[in-house]
């Protein structure tokens, strides 16, 4: 009886053990996974903030390149020469030149048939 008490006892013993040992391997698995979920909520966040200053590059690449088309738009291929001279006297309107069109052109204009 003794021998199958004692043998029941290293059972109980061993099973204890056993029991202790695989909750402190519950427990570093647990841990464990933890771990691995505070990684990849980390990961999500870093993977937006990408996306995000992926977006911003690509905001100002295109606007450097619509400023750089603009720019060479404004640019002409047009170059002064010679300076226009300021002239000496300023011009007046010629009236006997005027009166002497609207004399000849005149009578044309309201009619039909003159021309």
């Amino acid at each position: 009886m003794r021998k199958v008490v004692e043998g029941i006892a290293n059972s109980a013993r061993q099973s204890r053990q056993r029991e202790a040992e695989l909750r402190k391997a519950m427990e570093a698995q647990r841990a464990r996974l933890l771990g691995l979920k505070d990684g990849r909520n980390e990961f999500t966040v870093l993977k937006r903030n990408v996306e995000s200053a992926e977006r911003a590059y690509d905001t100002a690449m295109q606007r450097h390149v619509v400023s750089q088309v603009e720019s060479r738009a404004s640019q002409s291929n047009v170059t002064l020469l010679n300076a226009a001279p300021v002239p000496g006297k300023p011009t007046q309107p010629k009236i006997r030149l005027n009166i002497a069109l609207s004399v000849v052109v005149g009578p044309c204009s309201g009619s039909r048939s003159c021309c």
